[in-house]
């Protein structure tokens, strides 16, 4: 899989979609800080900058609007199998919400490129991992606020690329 690391980008789904063409089949997106990340319906995905794990994922060898919802499930089990890892015992709330003691720490959005066709599926992933303050968001929380301790974010998405490709096969 190809991965590709910005500083600054105003959505990681939004640069796929940009960029799908001149983009191998599996690529995956991740930046520090994003201008305008968002979550399903519109929702603002807040995320302090150099905190979180911000990241996307392009899948071009997948080509019926049932991929979507398969990639949300492997997306969603992926990251709750990499927490595991850390002996974080995660809930999924369907389609695309994980929580950690009643509190959210990651969202999936995923979206399909339709070009006129289905030309890919975009699953975009931000984890909460050592931000201490969300500003209204009283339901949101990180890995550091609920472990008390700080995550190395690289060896986090190393992990959960690695744990996507594994569930992919």
């Amino acid at each position: 899989m190809k991965l590709i690391e910005l500083e600054e980008v105003d959505s990681t789904n939004d640069y796929l979609k940009r960029e799908y063409q001149n983009l191998p089949m599996q690529t995956c997106v991740t930046a520090k800080y994003q201008t305008k990340g968002r979550g399903r319906n519109g929702h603002v995905w807040e995320s302090h900058a150099n905190e979180n794990l911000i990241m996307s994922f392009l899948f071009k060898d997948f080509h019926k609007i049932e991929d979507a919802w398969k990639m949300t499930q492997l997306a969603t089990c992926s990251v709750v199998g990499l927490l595991d890892r850390y002996r974080i015992k995660a809930t999924i709330k369907w389609p695309n919400d994980i929580y950690v003691d009643g509190k959210k720490i990651c969202g999936i959005l995923v979206e399909t490129i339709l070009d006129p066709d289905l030309k890919g599926v975009i699953v975009g992933i931000g984890l909460n991992v050592n931000q201490s303050q969300f500003e209204n968001l009283p339901q949101a929380s990180s890995l550091f606020l609920l472990e008390n301790k700080v995550f190395n974010r690289e060896t986090m998405l190393i992990s959960i690329v690695n744990q996507l490709e594994f569930n992919l096969k």
